[in-house]
């Protein structure tokens, strides 16, 4: 990145040169295509940007802000700084809400980004800060009630939303391992079940070239949220097995 100054009417001739000698010095270059992005905007000034925002914001019935990440920020191979958004973006949100409440704030981010304006986020002005991003999941807007789940000897069923804790390993305290999606009108009921086969306690174990299943107790959740849990069944597996076996349940 660098800085040119350019006459209003003029025609420049811009030449680019692409190498990676410096990548690998004292070795063979590789024969591979390099690619360069070119850009260019004015020179301005950061505060000068969020204060015309400030404006355009006071003067709008409704504001909308648009953030997040692009190819710049994202690609395979590619290690973040932080998990912030780029530049001044956080700032830019606070002060376009703080210059108008009926702000709209579009986030376009293909990773996960820190959001510390997400307090000022009205979900029906209905729920907490502390509520908003895992009571406020798309699927989970119905209200949903489960009855006992039904246990099986070679499988588990359990109605809408099943997840299973592995507390015998190390690793997440809870894995999302099936789920089952229906569409429901207003005050209507329905029924449904999820089957959850060996394959949803198994893991990709690269020593044994295999899905493993690990010989432990187990927990299976019915949950309508990740902190609504609905009901509850243990389960053990007595032996450890890859899915070419198949480990007996009690």
């Amino acid at each position: 990145m660098g800085l040119f100054k350019a006459q209003a009417g003029r025609v420049y001739n811009l030449e680019i040169r692409f190498n990676n000698h410096h990548l690998v010095p004292g070795q063979v270059i590789p024969m591979r295509r390099g690619a360069i992005e070119l850009g260019g905007r004015p020179v301005t000034e950061a505060e000068e940007m969020l204060q015309e925002a400030e404006r355009a914001a006071r003067e709008a019935d409704v504001a909308i802000v648009a953030v997040g990440l692009n190819q710049d920020w994202e690609c395979e191979c590619y290690d973040r700084d932080s998990m912030k958004l780029p530049g001044k973006s956080d700032e830019l949100v606070q002060r376009v809400l703080a210059a108008n409440p009926q702000t709209v704030v579009i986030l376009q981010s293909g990773t996960p980004v820190e959001l510390p304006f997400i307090r000022y986020l009205r979900c029906r002005d209905s729920a907490s800060e502390d509520d908003i991003v895992h009571r406020q999941h798309p699927c989970c807007y119905s209200l949903f009630h489960g009855p006992k789940c039904r246990q099986s000897r070679r499988q588990r069923k359990c109605p809408n939303l099943c997840r299973t804790v592995r507390r015998n390993r190390q690793g997440p305290e809870k894995e999302l391992r099936d789920f089952i999606k229906v569409e429901l009108g207003a005050g209507e009921k329905k029924t449904c079940s999820v089957q959850l086969t060996m394959e949803a306690f198994a893991y990709s174990d690269t020593s044994a070239n295999n899905s493993t299943v690990d010989a432990g107790d187990y927990k299976v959740l019915l949950e309508s949220t990740s902190r609504d849990i609905k009901e509850s069944v243990n389960m053990f597996i007595e032996t450890k097995a890859s899915l070419l076996e198949y480990p007996k349940l009690k």
